[in-house]
């Protein structure tokens, strides 16, 4: 090969730090967490939404699978309703999610923080 074509050859080896950034991880060392955890999470939920009016009787009704990613600085985007069996509750929950004050991201061992696909179960109740 030339000194060209071994340059240009390098070259297209190298990945863009943009595309770095962009890289969703699935699997993370240390997962993301919203601070004070899932009971602090439903609290801000209630407080910031209409999902007092929204729960039902039938606990069953009250239980939500979510898949959120939380970005590298701490934000939520993407919130995606995995399981429910409330539709208005779930798609308030879904409505709020990226409205959250920023969680603490998920970790790579290596690398530090990362944006990440988080998935969590959210149960709600009356008694709140």
């Amino acid at each position: 090969l030339s000194t060209e074509e071994r340059s240009s050859s390098i070259t297209s080896l190298d990945t863009p730090q943009q595309e770095i950034d962009d890289f969703c991880y699935d699997e993370v060392n240390i997962a993301p967490s919203f601070s004070g955890g899932i009971t602090k999470m439903v609290e801000w939920l209630y407080q910031n939404s209409e999902l007092p009016n929204l729960v039902s009787d039938i606990p069953r009704y009250n239980e939500f699978t979510v898949q959120v990613v939380v970005k590298k600085d701490g934000t939520i985007s993407n919130p995606q309703l995995i399981y429910s069996l409330n539709p208005k509750a779930g798609a308030e929950i879904i409505r709020v999610m990226p409205l959250m004050p920023k969680w603490k991201p998920g970790k790579v061992n290596g690398i530090g923080d990362v944006k990440c696909r988080y998935r969590f179960k959210i149960k709600l109740s009356n008694d709140i």
